[in-house]
């Protein structure tokens, strides 16, 4: 499989399993309660996000460099709230997939998307795996002829990503399996 078919196949998993499940009403009440961003104790922040996003669909951020930009500084990942971050994922989940000459590093992110986990369906895991993978194995891109190359911290990046991501389902199928242990009865 050449480059760009695996990169849209990525793109496409994403989308799909990301994909809206709302009515247009319920997504745009949503858009507009949804908390984007700890105000309390970050508002310089929250008001870039507030202006940012508030109102928009994550389809109409993609193509957006500034969440992508946003989502490299600490103080913007420690603001967006898990409920911003779980609906905005997949934007920055295709740009990173996308924009492949953007220095995207997931070094900051990676935490905070080890705590929305629970909150993401095993489709929506699967991408996440997906894109990392994808990240790892195209190091090395030719783009019109020109080299490009990803620092060694942007792949180590994926790979704990990919490494993380994997352990939480190893987890979450050990309480899966005690609790299926518990609710057997002795025969």
């Amino acid at each position: 499989m050449d480059f760009d078919k695996e990169r849209n196949a990525l793109i496409q998993q994403i989308e799909i399993s990301f994909s809206e499940r709302r009515s247009d009403e319920e997504l745009i009440e949503f858009l507009q309660r949804m908390e984007l961003a700890d105000s309390q104790n970050n508002p310089y922040e929250t008001r870039h996000w507030e202006s940012m996003l508030r109102g928009h669909s994550w389809q109409e951020m993609l193509g957006d460099w500034r969440l992508v930009d946003m989502l490299k500084d600490p103080d913007y990942v420690r603001a967006i709230s898990n409920e911003a971050l779980v609906y905005y994922l997949p934007a920055y989940m295709i740009q990173t997939a996308t924009e492949l000459d953007w220095n995207i590093y997931l070094t900051i992110l990676t935490p905070r998307i080890v705590d929305i986990l629970g909150r993401l369906s095993l489709a929506q895991i699967n991408a996440l795996i997906a894109l990392a993978e994808f990240k790892v194995l195209h190091r090395q891109l030719i783009d019109e002829g020109n080299l490009i190359y990803f620092s060694r911290s942007m792949i180590d990046s994926f790979e704990d990503l990919g490494l993380r991501i994997l352990g939480y389902l190893d987890e979450m199928g050990s309480i899966l399996k005690r609790h299926e242990n518990d609710n057997q009865s002795p025969v």
